[in-house]
């Protein structure tokens, strides 16, 4: 809360006014606006406070109960998605096939398609592919 306050007060000091145009009220231009910004932020973090206390009773309400939290174990290292598709997207990046046009290409052969940023992590992270999607970039 003192962080909102200290951030709307410096924000002020330098003759910046604060205009919500959904919540005028709020706005620092009005008297009352830094009051109600401030018992917002009141509001907002003792949510996150309530928030945080009923997960930390909840996971131990699991953790008694005998249930394993988090990602199984080894399930990082099973097959990626497209390592299947590997020669397919190298022989797409050497004809110098833009990686968007390559996930058009591959995508209908996949179970879900995938994102953009998916390949583009897959190919970088392959030295092979990162090269010959360098290459087509230059």
């Amino acid at each position: 809360m003192l962080q909102v306050l200290n951030i709307i007060n410096d924000l002020c000091d330098q003759g910046i006014k604060i205009t919500f145009v959904r919540q005028p009220e709020l706005s620092t231009s009005a008297g009352h606006g830094k009051l109600l910004l401030a018992i917002y932020s009141y509001f907002a973090e003792a949510e996150r406070t309530f928030i945080s206390l009923r997960v930390k009773q909840g996971l131990a309400a699991a953790r008694a109960k005998g249930v394993k939290l988090g990602r199984p174990k080894g399930s990082r290292n099973k097959e990626r998605i497209l390592d299947a598709h590997r020669d397919t997207i190298l022989t797409f990046l050497q004809r110098r096939v833009d990686l968007a046009n390559v996930r058009k290409a591959v995508n209908p052969d996949l179970e879900r398609p995938i994102s953009y940023n998916s390949y583009k992590y897959f190919v970088q992270r392959d030295p092979e592919l990162a090269a010959a999607w360098r290459s087509q970039r230059e």
